[in-house]
């Protein structure tokens, strides 16, 4: 569309829907059907299919797997990371990491090396950072976690250690008891 700025290396799969003043920087790879709102820009990333990226957003280094929304704002700018990999320590510059069918409200903002599992939403606006497990609900009043054992990740200067002690967790929604892996006690930086 108009004004949009694409710089190769790039990939951009069919049907994709690339909106007016985006920018596309090297060694970015976009999958089918994904959908690129205006003010956008994407450098060196992995966007997957099915993939719907609001206005205004900014992506670096990073990982958006399969079926993610971000209505708007979303931020992931790269920085340096303490990433763990089968129990050694790398120093790497990444973004953020978000798993399959993540939905991000406005004004989202991913420190470098944040990781989301599959299916969680956050609502707008929050600060992430550290890692998410799968299938979380982050909202201004409450935040639950579903009963996910996480392996030996380490992000930034967060580390979690496979636990499967869990503590419960009442009061969210109808006093309804949500289970929360000890190990994620307090892993999970929201603003």
């Amino acid at each position: 569309r108009s004004n949009s700025y694409i710089v190769g290396p790039v990939v951009i799969g069919n049907n994709c829907d690339i909106g007016p003043n985006v920018c596309l920087l090297p060694a970015t790879s976009i999958g089918d059907n994904v959908v690129i709102s205006s003010f956008s820009e994407i450098k060196n990333s992995v966007i997957s299919n099915d993939v719907n990226i609001g206005p205004g957003c900014i992506i670096q280094d990073s990982i958006i797997d399969k079926g993610c929304i971000t209505t708007g704002q979303f931020t992931a700018c790269s920085g340096e990371a303490d990433v763990r990999v089968s129990g050694e320590h790398h120093q790497v510059n990444i973004g953020a990491m978000l798993g399959e069918g993540c939905s991000l409200g406005n004004s989202v903002v991913a420190q470098p090396g944040v990781i989301v599992g599959n299916y969680s939403q956050v609502q707008a606006p929050r600060l992430i950072s550290g890692t998410m497990a799968s299938l979380i609900l982050s909202s201004c009043s409450a935040m639950a976690l579903s009963t996910v054992d996480v392996g030996s990740v380490s992000c930034g200067s967060r580390a979690m250690s496979m636990v499967r002690k869990r503590r419960p967790v009442t009061g969210w929604k109808s006093n309804e008891t949500r289970l929360l892996p000890a190990s994620l006690s307090g892993s999970i930086s929201t603003t």
